[in-house]
């Protein structure tokens, strides 16, 4: 079978045509929770570093049984932090090393992204975090600007605001401020009851459905725009003074 000859031009076509259309490439992972299951697509191509962290930790199992531990209602759903032991006892899940911030995409309402520590912008590890809002503003240029890597169905994303419904209570002074727990209430709290793993908000398991960069229908990530004029920002701002430091130093030369 003979190819059809194309002309240069053609050929930029063909190569230029993903990008044409709008579509992006995309591992497809799902989310098996005991409040519904859902898709996610993740942005291989665009954010290959941080993907491939998360993806290190989905095919170690290190997911697997952890539990939503942060839930801010108008704001993000957070988890990949602390997983359900069979003694219903909460252990921290063991980091792989720190990544590099990939911060390319904007944190839309339904994107999840990358949790670090504050201040460091290079420190994202294990934890994540859904946008139940539209968070650009504040998280987009926040500590390096927050990496976005993947966008949630709508099927995920109407769990996900079930989610910041349930209850949340601080179950300690450091960690778990925020953690969201089901059928149970401040009354339950105020009595002594015991929290089982049936109150907790549980990732049963995140597994790949779909590792042939497929493309979730309307998958339209928004650029990162207000992390990149920073960045403008600050170059210019460093030209300028570069141009400011040459100008004097001429000027002192003329008197030499």
């Amino acid at each position: 079978m003979r190819w059809p000859r194309l002309t240069i031009s053609g050929w930029i076509l063909l190569g230029l045509w993903p990008i044409l259309c709008g579509s992006a490439q995309a591992t497809v992972v799902m989310f098996k929770t005991n409040m519904g299951d859902f898709e996610v697509n993740l942005y291989d191509e665009s954010v290959p570093t941080t993907v491939s962290n998360f993806l290190s930790y989905v095919q170690q199992g290190q997911y697997d049984n952890t539990i939503i531990h942060r839930a801010i209602p108008n704001f993000i759903i957070q988890g990949g932090g602390f997983y359900l032991t069979s003694e219903n006892q909460l252990t921290a899940v063991s980091p792989h090393a720190d990544i590099v911030n990939e911060p390319k995409f904007s944190n839309v309402r339904g994107t999840i992204a990358m949790a670090k520590r504050a201040d460091e912008a290079n420190s994202a590890s294990h934890q994540w975090f859904f946008n139940i809002a539209d968070n650009s503003v504040v998280l987009d240029r926040q500590n390096g600007g927050l990496s976005v890597f993947g966008q949630v169905d709508a099927q995920g994303l109407a769990i996900l605001d079930k989610m910041a419904q349930e209850a949340i209570f601080n179950l300690d002074d450091k960690y778990l401020t925020n953690t969201p727990l089901r059928n149970y209430s401040a009354q339950d709290a105020q009595d002594g009851q015991t929290i089982t793993t049936t109150n907790y908000i549980v990732v049963e398991a995140v597994v790949v459905v779909n590792s042939e960069l497929a493309t979730l229908d309307g998958q339209q990530p928004v650029r990162n725009v207000l992390r990149e004029q920073q960045q403008q920002t600050t170059h210019s701002g460093a030209i300028a003074w570069l141009l400011l430091l040459v100008t004097l130093f001429a000027g002192r030369q003329r008197y030499i």
